[in-house]
């Protein structure tokens, strides 16, 4: 099987990064339905007719916001650093300690476009969400990088237990827990104060120590 998955390359000027994490922060913490032109101008700070240059509606600039910031960020590959192949010869342990700083990683990076008092977590739920009614292909394209995230564990999984590294287990299923462990908490999170690293270690390594031989 082939997995479809895709990384947006984006070469953008200053201006284009400049109008994307602007409508990325306003898309964010409010809602891409209810954001005017008025408000996408205070948010990024150009005047209607710079943002409109570069992307000819709202439509087209939320479009652009999901690739870059969604599509982008959730491609195993992006948010762990390894290669394909590495699949079949890292660690179970390794794997885990790679995507817990990762997710660090994206939770740092987050913080800069967060309003105070927002809850990050919830308005990223929020995003996809919105991605899902207005953005059209979206779920296609994010169900197969989840395909992609859930094939790449698999075999990871499938050599930890060829390798003795965890117990003779089913691979799918390990597959499975280890991504939803970390779904379940963030999207849980996302009503509190958000997902921490910290929860993310204490859970996902706890689960681990469960399962090693």
């Amino acid at each position: 099987m082939v997995f479809l998955w895709h990384i947006i390359k984006i070469r953008m000027t200053k201006s284009d990064k400049k109008i994307l994490e602007g409508a990325f922060r306003l898309f964010l913490n409010a809602d891409y339905e209810g954001a005017s032109t008025s408000d996408l101008e205070a948010e990024i700070g150009l005047t209607r007719g710079a943002i409109y240059y570069s992307y000819k509606s709202k439509e087209e600039l939320f479009k652009a916001v999901i690739d870059r910031f969604v599509l982008n960020k959730q491609n195993v590959l992006q948010k762990t650093g390894f290669k394909e192949e590495a699949a079949k010869w890292i660690s179970l342990k390794e794997y885990l300690e790679v995507y817990i700083n990762g997710a660090k990683n994206t939770i740092e990076s987050m913080k800069p476009f967060v309003w105070e008092g927002n809850n990050g977590f919830g308005g990223y739920f929020s995003l996809l969400y919105q991605a899902h009614k207005n953005y059209e292909g979206f779920d296609s394209k994010i169900y197969n990088l989840f395909f992609h995230e859930y094939s790449f564990i698999k075999a990871v999984v499938k050599n930890a237990i060829k390798t003795k590294e965890i117990r003779d287990l089913d691979a799918e299923e390990v597959a499975h827990h280890l991504r939803y462990i970390f779904i379940g908490c963030a999207f849980e999170e996302s009503f509190n104060n958000g997902l921490t690293v910290e929860e993310v270690q204490k859970h996902l390594m706890f689960y681990y120590n469960i399962i090693k031989r």
